[in-house]
C-alpha cells in the first residue's frame, strides 16, 4: 500500500492570504509504521500526545507551558521529527497556489473549483506520477484530514476518475457517541 497523506494551509475567502497550500508525504506500509513508533516516542520524551505545527508556533495546546521561552527544547523537538522524516524516506508532494494568479484563471476558463480543491488534486497528480515510476498501479491510498471539505473533494476525485479519498483525525479524538480515534501520525508530518 502506497499512501500520501495531505494537509492543507491558506484559505481563498480570508483576505490576508496569498496563497492556498497543499503539501504531504507518500510512503509505503511499514515506513508509516516505523514513522508512527518513532514519532510518538519521540513525542512522548516531552510529555505530548500528538505534534499541530500551527499549535507549536502559537505557543497553543501542549505547547502552552514552557515552550516559549525555551528555544533550545524547540529546536530538539523539530530537529528531531526532521531527522524521523528523513530517515524514513517520505517523499514530499504539494502545490503552491497563488490566490491571484488562480483568481484569474478562473474567470477566463470558467472552473468550478475552488482553491484547496484545485491544490489538492494538483499535488494528487504530483504523487500519481510518482507512484507510476515507482512501478505502483494498485493500491494508493489518499489521506486527508478530517475536516477538509470532505464532500467537495470526494465529488472533484470522482469527477476525476480518482478514487475517493480517505479522511482521519491528525490528532487524538473521540466522537459524539464516545468512541476514541486515533490520528494518522503522517498528518501530523503533513501538517507541518
Amino acid at each position: 500500500m502506497l499512501t500520501v497523506c495531505f494537509d492543507g494551509a491558506g484559505k481563498e475567502d480570508t483576505p490576508s492570504h496569498k496563497v492556498v497550500v497543499v503539501a504531504g508525504f507518500a510512503s509505503f506500509a511499514g515506513m508509516w509504521a516505523e514513522l508512527e513508533n518513532r514519532w510518538q516516542s519521540r513525542l512522548q520524551h516531552d510529555g505530548l500526545s500528538c505534534f499541530h505545527a500551527g499549535d507549536f508556533s502559537q505557543f497553543k495546546g501542549e505547547f502552552k507551558t514552557g515552550w516559549r521561552d525555551n528555544e533550545p527544547r524547540r529546536q530538539s523537538l523539530t530537529g528531531d521529527l526532521f531527522a524521523i522524516i528523513q530517515d524514513c524516506g517520505l517523499r514530499k508532494f504539494g502545490c503552491i497556489l497563488p490566490l491571484e494568479t488562480f483568481a484569474l484563471a478562473c474567470e477566463r476558463r470558467q472552473l468550478q473549483l475552488d482553491a484547496y480543491a484545485f491544490a489538492a488534486t494538483t499535488a494528487v497528480d504530483d504523487f500519481q506520477g510518482y507512484a507510476r515510476g515507482e512501478g505502483v498501479s494498485h493500491n494508493v491510498r489518499y489521506v486527508f484530514e478530517k475536516g477538509d471539505p470532505e464532500d467537495h473533494l470526494r465529488r472533484i476525485f470522482r469527477e476525476r476518475g480518482l478514487c475517493d479519498p480517505d479522511f482521519a483525525w491528525s490528532k487524538p479524538h473521540t466522537d459524539r457517541k464516545g468512541f476514541s480515534h486515533d490520528p494518522f501520525i503522517g498528518l501530523q508530518a503533513a501538517g507541518w
